[in-house]
């Protein structure tokens, strides 16, 4: 693509969506390095390869990185509080024990992420894709996980009290010990997955198939399950 190049100066006589075109265009082209200058510099960077960057305890708090390619990134504890990663791509990343209460991960790819203990309490992950993902001890409190991907994913003993899974698809997961109380698991598919031990107490279960799910020792108290179950 070939881009004209406008002094800084002029950007100020160009229509505001010209701009951001441009600058979406320019982070799409840049190199890693450059984009992590411009991070740092805005605290914004929509649409830019930051594939397999070192943001260990980044604090990227409310940042736009909408469409970022993370994949492969190294975000450990990073600061990701309500940060907007709208379609972002992180397959492959390490997020252990970041924080991204609030967060928009809508429609992102977390497929093979490292999450173990991280804070998405309140995240927003509709039709995010989840799957082998690695979430244990991970705070998911209220989280909107509707029409979301977590085949073959990894929860044990997360917290997903309250959190909303309407749709979702959680075959051959593993939910041993994890707390999903009061949840919404309306029209999931449970195939091959495993709820050992899970707290399934005052969760909205109609529309699953429990057949093809291993409930020794979950907590079934108050839930909400079809007639014929």
């Amino acid at each position: 693509m070939n881009i004209r190049r406008y002094p800084i100066a002029g950007l100020r006589r160009l229509p505001l969506i010209a701009v951001g075109v441009l600058f979406v265009a320019m982070g799409a082209q840049a190199s890693v390095e450059e984009n992590l200058e411009r991070l740092y510099a805005t605290g914004n960077c929509p649409h830019c390869d930051l594939h397999g960057a070192d943001l260990f305890g980044a604090s990227l708090w409310r940042t736009n990185l909408e469409a970022a390619d993370l994949s492969g990134s190294d975000l450990s504890q990073a600061g990701l509080y309500k940060a907007n990663l709208t379609g972002a791509n992180l397959n492959a990343a390490k997020l252990p024990s970041a924080n991204m209460a609030g967060a928009d991960l809508s429609e992102s790819n977390l497929s093979d992420t490292e999450l173990y203990k991280a804070k998405l309490n309140g995240a927003h992950l509709r039709s995010a894709n989840l799957s082998r993902a690695h979430l244990v001890d991970v705070d998911l409190t209220g989280a909107d996980l509707r029409g979301a991907s977590l085949n073959g994913a990894v929860l044990w003993g997360s917290i997903l009290t309250g959190a909303n899974l309407q749709g979702a698809d959680l075959t051959n997961a593993d939910l041993s010990e994890a707390d999903l109380s009061g949840a919404n698991l309306s029209g999931v598919k449970l195939d091959g997955a495993n709820l050992i031990a899970a707290n399934l107490s005052g969760a909205d279960l109609t529309g699953v198939d429990l057949s093809v799910v291993d409930l020794a020792g979950a907590n079934l108290t108050g839930a909400k399950l079809d007639p014929s179950e």
